[in-house]
């Protein structure tokens, strides 16, 4: 059986920051290396649970996990623990998830005739 996309990319997102952090200079690994493992299991373990649980929150706590990724991903490249072919293929990954976690909470939304709500980017768009 194929997995969803979503889950694909969670899962690839999660061996690319298992891969690039264990390249992390020393004083890094203990604690940004750690963090960026987590939230990517977490990121993972999230997006299972959401495309089989109809619960919104576990999509909304995923897709703040994508946010705080997003964060820290950008401190690993500032500080060079991070290849800029890393940051690219990581953030490239993260941002697929976020857009299809969106469009999952869209679609839910939609079908259970709940109003959309208006994202941050949305109303900052304005």
């Amino acid at each position: 059986m194929r997995n969803p996309p979503l889950y694909s990319h969670a899962y690839r997102f999660a061996e690319l920051v298992f891969r690039g952090t264990g390249t992390f200079p020393k004083q890094l690994r203990p604690v940004l290396g750690r963090r960026l493992e987590e939230h990517a299991l977490d990121l993972l373990s999230h997006t299972q649970k959401a495309l089989f649980n109809r619960e919104e929150t576990l999509l909304k706590e995923a897709l703040t996990l994508v946010d705080s990724i997003k964060l820290l991903l950008q401190l690993a490249h500032d500080l060079k623990a991070l290849s800029h072919h890393e940051f690219g293929q990581m953030t490239d990954t993260q941002m697929q998830i976020g857009r299809m976690l969106k469009g999952l909470l869209a679609y839910r939304r939609k079908k259970s005739g709940l109003p959309m709500q208006e994202t941050e980017d949305d109303s900052a768009a304005r």
